[in-house]
């Protein structure tokens, strides 16, 4: 799954001086950021579609830019969908009450927004996270709980927690669980877990696992498809290792190449 984390400070020297060609004709710096990313997303997609499943988009980089950047967010959903790639937002939204159900309309319904799937803090318990799974059960769209996540400083508080959230994951799931066994609520276990991703997959053997971590921050591929299921169960997202793999001209030539690469990477791991 390509991951759109956008960040103007790494990406080809060219949208920079582009965007500054554009705010110094009048356009709203915001604006003419937000054309940047959508431009420079746009390219890579469609020189990565065919080595993916869909497309992560992190929220945070275009919350930045504020209304033109929610725009390019909606923009890249409707160019996904209309490719036939499957969509998850990236925003580990979590809440209760109306709040919660309002969070689960916007990124899981027919809205502009809507996608096919997203990330879910549990922070709050039960509370802020069955809203999102009513959405799985109604309108076939999936959500990823955060269980033990890819960044150093995880263990601070994941590693007392963890095992829990992962046993309420398996069991919120089991109202969604297709032919296939595995269900509509999946869990967030970094590549960076190594090993213990194993140990997640034991408790929960019915669920989709988003393991981020692959490339930039030094996951073991190996590690993640050890726990695949058929060759199905584990989404890799690759974000950075793939976006800025050039830096010139030819910068969507080279993230093809790249996902190509780690394409061909997983292809020669037998499935599990």
């Amino acid at each position: 799954m390509l991951g759109l984390d956008p960040n103007r400070e790494k990406m080809p020297q060219e949208f920079g001086k582009i965007t500054q060609k554009r705010i110094n004709e009048g356009v709203d710096e915001n604006a003419a950021w937000a054309q940047a990313y959508y431009d420079f997303c746009r390219e890579i997609l469609m020189f990565t579609e065919k080595y993916i499943c869909g497309i992560k988009i992190q929220m945070a980089y275009f919350e930045v830019l504020g209304t033109p950047g929610i725009l390019v967010v909606e923009n890249l959903i409707k160019l996904a969908k209309e490719r036939g790639l499957v969509v998850l937002i990236d925003g580990k939204r979590g809440d209760i009450g109306t709040t919660c159900e309002a969070y689960a309309t916007a990124y899981l319904a027919d809205k502009s927004l809507g996608a096919d799937s997203c990330t879910v803090n549990p922070f709050l318990g039960s509370d802020g996270v069955l809203p999102f799974v009513k959405k799985c059960e109604t309108n076939d769209r999936g959500i990823f709980v955060l269980v033990k996540t890819s960044n150093p400083s995880a263990n601070e508080f994941q590693a007392t927690i963890a095992d829990k959230i992962a046993e309420s994951v398996e069991k919120w799931g089991e109202s969604t669980r297709s032919k296939n066994g595995f269900s509509s609520v999946g869990a967030v276990v970094g590549a960076t877990n190594g090993k213990e991703l194993a140990h997640f997959r034991s408790l929960m053997p019915h669920t989709w696992i988003l393991a981020p971590g692959i490339g930039a921050q030094g996951g073991s591929l190996s590690d993640v498809l050890a726990v695949q299921k058929k060759g199905l169960g584990i989404i890799i997202p690759v974000s950075r290792s793939v976006l800025y793999a050039g830096h010139g001209d030819d910068f969507a030539e080279k993230a093809g190449e790249a996902m190509e690469t780690l394409w061909k990477n997983l292809s020669a791991f037998p499935q599990a």
